[in-house]
């Protein structure tokens, strides 16, 4: 084994006398690396040997800087593995590049906030040089990065460094609001809620859902709940298809967040959205949310059934398509009699509904003859 290999192979087994006789040598390549073009100091840093850190560090001849195969520099790696005393023996040294960023747009600072090391963040807030702000190649920031990823103290620290602009959206037009309800991270919204200068309502680029549309849909009821009670938050905004918070609950089975939008009058239960002109309660019907229907049908708001899609068809009509439907290749026998039942209790819900309806207007009508 040549002498690169023996130093490579020392620094990775943190055989530290070994390694002091091979520096020695006035002829070894310190900076060889090996398949994964790590150097013996990426290894020693990658590693946490701390002593041998120190020693490389002091020999002017070894690039402190050179990354591997994937571009990650060997502060960039201690980030990520939390090595913090390792992380102040380069900050310490000024030729080390504090901002370089690995094959994906990633810095180290970026990296220290996504798996949350909060003394490393900050060490690093505290360096002149350090950019707070640069994004990855997906455009997220490491705001947004530890918003996503729940690292509530990371921040916290960044929400009160003024450099951090903690409404920049990702490539999508996510913002850290948008994917911190994405994700329910409850506490990371409170705080964010709390901050005058974040935009609680900016809609993503691609079908338009907002922070709360998104909490909606993916069933972080906590969240909506939290949203439901903050003035600032506009619940009966649409998205880009004219799909509302109900609809879309509807559309994924959320229940127990329909039941709250239900209640809610800021809520337009017969909103119909923009491709097929249909309502919540035409959504719930077309999948067969028995529940869903029945909460709706008996909230006591005055619920639309007579209105008719872009194709003609009422409510009753959807759910009677589902009734018709026939039997799918994969479906067993009882689970095929069992989605027909279910279509079934839908029109029995529907058509007794609509009877009640016409029996209250009867009435009604004959109260107001009787007056003439």
């Amino acid at each position: 084994m040549d002498k690169e290999n023996q130093l490579l192979d020392a620094c990775e087994n943190g055989n530290i006398e070994t390694i002091k006789l091979l520096l020695n040598d006035q002829e070894i390549d310190v900076n060889k690396s090996n398949n994964n073009e790590a150097t013996p100091f990426w290894i020693a840093c990658n590693k946490g040997h701390i002593e041998i850190v120190e020693l490389l560090l002091n020999d002017q001849k070894v690039d402190i800087n050179q990354p591997n195969i994937h571009d990650i520099t060997p502060l960039w790696v201690v980030c990520i593995n939390g090595h913090i005393e390792i992380v102040k023996l380069l900050l310490n040294d000024k030729r080390i590049n504090i901002n370089k960023a690995n094959c994906t747009g990633e810095t180290p600072f970026f990296i220290a906030c996504r798996e949350g090391h909060t003394e490393i963040i900050e060490l690093l807030l505290n360096v002149e040089r350090i950019d707070v702000t640069r994004a990855d190649w997906r455009e997220e920031t490491p705001f947004w990065i530890a918003c996503q990823y729940g690292q509530i103290e990371i921040v916290k620290l960044l929400l009160n460094d003024q450099r951090v602009d903690i409404n920049e959206a990702d490539n999508s037009g996510a913002t850290p609001f948008y994917i911190t309800c994405s994700q329910g991270h409850t506490e990371i919204a409170k705080l964010l809620l709390k901050d005058e200068r974040m935009d609680v309502n900016k809609e993503e680029d691609r079908v338009g859902s907002t922070p709360f549309l998104i909490a909606c849909q993916v069933g972080n009821l906590e969240i909506v709940k939290l949203l439901l009670d903050n003035q600032r938050i506009d619940v009966a905004k649409a998205n880009f298809g004219g799909k509302t918070a109900l609809w879309i609950a509807c559309s994924k089975g959320q229940l127990e967040i329909m039941k709250l939008l239900i209640n809610d009058n800021r809520i337009d239960i017969n909103k119909v959205e923009n491709k097929d002109g249909t309502t919540a309660i035409f959504i719930a019907c077309r999948y067969g949310y028995i529940e869903i229907v029945q909460n709706i049908l008996s909230s006591g708001r005055e619920v639309n059934l007579v209105t008719k899609d872009k194709n003609g068809k009422t409510v009753l009509d959807i759910a009677r398509v589902g009734e018709k439907e026939e039997k799918k290749s994969e479906e067993s026998e009882e689970d095929y009699q069992k989605r027909k039942e279910k279509y079934q209790t839908i029109i029995e819900l529907l058509k007794k509904n609509m009877k009640e309806e016409k029996g209250i207007t009867q009435k009604l009508l004959n109260y107001l003859n009787f007056l003439k």
